[in-house]
């Protein structure tokens, strides 16, 4: 993907258009088999414990995190702030939105205490592994393993493509 990079932003961005198109589809089959598992969901959360719903902030800042590649969305929009308003906005708001959906999906999936819970899922040292796991456990369906590896490398791969053309752009510009 570091070659990719290297090319125009037009390539590069219609690259990332086909890989996005794939993630999001393997973020709506997650999300879909999530909400119609086998389990409904269940917000077990007392009045005294929304303290967890604080995790996710962090989360939502990062759906904010686009400044290494802003330069590179100036170059592509011409300038223009019509084109820019709406770019940032969408590229704000899409982010957000799906954590919030994803997050909200996860919290009514899994309980809070117990093995299989939030608060375990919290300390283990491969929450990712252990998270894909509970998700399998509980809906009943083994080849969402796929799903979230394929969902896992899509993610990485769009990031990876929009940081490395955003640090291309910052080097050309210093240059």
């Amino acid at each position: 993907f570091g070659a990719i990079a290297i090319l125009r932003t037009r390539v590069v961005d219609n690259c990332s258009r086909v890989l996005m198109v794939f993630l999001i589809l393997a973020f709506v089959l997650l999300l879909v088999n999530v909400l119609l598992g086998e389990k409904s969901l269940q917000f077990d959360f007392a009045v005294g414990e929304t303290n967890y719903f604080l995790l996710a902030v962090p989360v939502i800042f990062l759906s904010f995190a686009s400044q290494p590649v802003y330069l590179t969305v100036c170059d592509y929009c011409g300038y223009e702030v019509k084109s820019l308003k709406k770019a940032t906005l969408f590229g704000f708001c899409l982010p957000l939105v799906l954590y919030i959906c994803w997050y909200l999906a996860i919290v009514g999936l899994l309980p809070l205490d117990g093995p299989n819970g939030l608060k375990a899922l919290a300390t283990n040292p491969y929450p990712v592994r252990e998270l894909t796991q509970d998700i399998i456990q509980l809906t009943g369906r083994a080849w969402l393993q796929f799903a979230v590896g394929t969902f896992s490398f899509l993610a990485l791969a769009t990031s990876f493509l929009a940081v490395s053309l955003g640090l291309i752009d910052f080097l050309r510009d210093g240059l």
